[in-house]
């Protein structure tokens, strides 16, 4: 969350960058070939591609046409075997795909053609590609499809003169390969270069790749703990913080609190009652570790705008103005679940 201006006595801005992830968004794992011989190229031209070296792109036109991309599968496995052998050009095997015929339909052929089939017709904008590194210190990529109108991006591949046809993606986050969660790190390696992960363990996925975000009926927002030390008083403060918005949000409804502006923080909580207006926590211990924040209403991320601006209040000594929120990351709308009573109270910028 950013504080974007705070002249004395001037209207102030702050910037949410919340990401709201529909409901139906997908996040797939994908492997970068043999040996994590493409992890480089995909990092570098953020892109996300099988490993098919003179696929042509006959066979993608015709999606989702099962026969032409076994085909295709076939065309690209003795281009394969051509530069294998000293890529001879009076050797260079048929491409088009209409003029193979003498090919064996193996199931595993069967099985490739769908995940191809899947992976350049299924995903659309928003969906989420993880990239695993090749080592514990290495990055994991988790990135975004940014355009869904042109899926067939040409990159180079490892065979001078082929080319491999890509998934453009805009890299969001690059995590240590040994600091994601185990049951991630248990998915690699893979014998499918493709999977699709569950939709239970995608909220850890976001919690990953993303400061604040709303999906699924919920805000998120997360604390990342500046220090390596972070003891119990820290973690007292700081839940101070988050139980006075929740208690503020309480006060909104029912007026139990009475004069909020002019009573200590510790006495305003203690008054809360509502269950529902506590967010759930989600405490990550490393080095640095953070907390998330997780509700069905809105008061996480006012937390981080009560917290963004309390800092700066105390910076400038200054009384600011009522602020102004943008969001600068995410201009989609939030889906039709999205509903907030919550209107920033006066008294908790008092």
């Amino acid at each position: 969350m950013t504080f974007v201006d705070f002249p004395s006595a001037s209207p102030v801005t702050i910037d949410i960058k919340t990401r709201f992830i529909a409901d139906d968004t997908r996040v797939y794992l994908v492997f970068p070939g043999p040996g994590y011989r493409y992890f480089q190229t995909m990092q570098n031209e953020s892109v996300v591609f099988l490993n098919l070296p003179g696929f042509p792109i006959a066979a993608l036109e015709r999606l989702p046409d099962r026969e032409a991309v076994i085909r295709g599968i076939v065309v690209s496995d003795r281009v394969r075997e051509w530069h294998k052998s000293g890529a001879e050009a009076d050797k260079e095997p048929e491409r088009q795909i209409d003029k193979i015929t003498d090919f064996r339909r193996t199931k595993w052929r069967e099985q490739f053609a769908a995940i191809i089939s899947n992976f350049f017709s299924q995903p659309r904008k928003g969906d989420i590609f993880i990239v695993p590194g090749p080592n514990e210190d290495s990055p994991v990529l988790f990135g975004e499809i940014v355009d869904e109108t042109d899926p067939f991006i040409e990159v180079d591949s490892l065979l001078a003169g082929e080319k491999i046809f890509a998934r453009k993606v805009k890299w969001v986050r690059e995590v240590q390969r040994r600091a994601i969660p185990r049951w991630l790190d248990k998915k690699i390696p893979s014998p499918n270069p493709v999977r699709q992960v569950e939709r239970d363990k995608l909220p850890h996925i976001f919690d990953l790749m993303y400061e604040r975000y709303y999906y699924d009926g919920h805000f998120v927002v997360k604390f990342e703990t500046t220090s390596r030390e972070f003891n119990a008083l820290d973690n007292y403060l700081i839940n101070q913080v988050f139980l006075y918005v929740a208690a503020l949000h309480e006060h909104l409804h029912d007026a139990s609190i009475g004069d909020v502006a002019n009573r200590p923080i510790w006495e305003v909580v203690s008054g809360i009652t509502f269950s529902e207006d506590i967010p759930e926590q989600r405490l990550i211990i490393q080095s640095p570790g953070y907390i998330a924040l997780d509700a069905r209403n809105i008061i996480p991320l006012v937390v981080g705008v009560f917290m963004t601006l309390s800092s700066a209040t105390a910076a400038s000594q200054t009384q600011p103005t009522p602020p102004t929120i943008v969001n600068t990351i995410d201009d989609s709308e939030p889906d039709s679940n999205f509903n907030s009573d919550w209107l920033l109270p006066s008294p908790a910028f008092a």
